[in-house]
């Protein structure tokens, strides 16, 4: 049983489910990663941009801006301007960076033949079958899909009309003072109490 033949079967199931671009699948790996863009580089060919990178990786250009920073780093890829457009910059895979992609790949598949062996040749065969109709059906569906059309411009916030200044507030009379309480005469003090007089004895007859 040639369990590399299948291992073979098998990453280009896996591909196809990934997508292809204008010259070569995409490899079957986690998207975002540096090998994954940088399978989509070298599998593009001819330089490309970082913006049609993330159109097709499926990652924001942010992601890829950063991912590029670091392949850069390794010698994997180069920056170029482009020479129609000099606004424009493209990328493309270096020698250094065709071999890491070549090794990395070699690697991947050589696990893949483990998996198919671990198996078995019944099952190995049916999981391979099972995954090309996978890859199958979802090629159909990612070919019927729509074009992805750019967002309906949202309609423009109507302007509030200006708001009417307040008319100054009129200023309050000043308080005017309180007269003050006229004083209180004095009190005049009470003249004395007389003593009353002592009672009388009563005389009896």
């Amino acid at each position: 049983m040639d369990y590399a033949a299948l291992a073979v079967s098998l990453d280009e199931s896996m591909s196809k489910m990934r997508g292809e671009t204008k010259n070569g699948r995409i490899a079957a790996l986690p998207p975002g990663g540096e090998m994954f863009i940088l399978s989509v580089v070298v599998a593009s060919g001819d330089p490309v941009s970082p913006g049609e990178l993330s159109a097709v990786c499926g990652v924001t250009t942010a992601r890829v801006a950063m991912t590029l920073n670091m392949l850069e780093d390794k010698g994997y890829i180069i920056r170029e301007t482009d020479k129609s457009d000099r606004r424009r910059v493209l990328v493309a895979a270096t020698e250094s960076g065709r071999a890491a992609f070549q090794r990395h790949d070699a690697e991947r598949r050589m696990m893949l033949e483990r998996l198919l062996r671990d198996l078995g040749e019944n099952d190995a065969r049916e999981y391979i079958r099972i995954m090309g109709r996978v890859a199958e059906i979802t090629r159909r569906h990612r070919s019927a899909a729509p074009p992805n059309r750019p967002a309906p411009a949202q309609a423009p916030t109507p302007a509030q009309p200006p708001v009417q200044p307040q008319a100054p507030t009129q200023p309050q009379a000043p308080v005017q003072p309180q007269a003050p309480t006229p004083a209180q005469p004095p009190t005049q003090p009470q003249a004395p109490t007389q003593p009353e007089a002592p009672t009388q004895p009563r005389r009896d007859g």
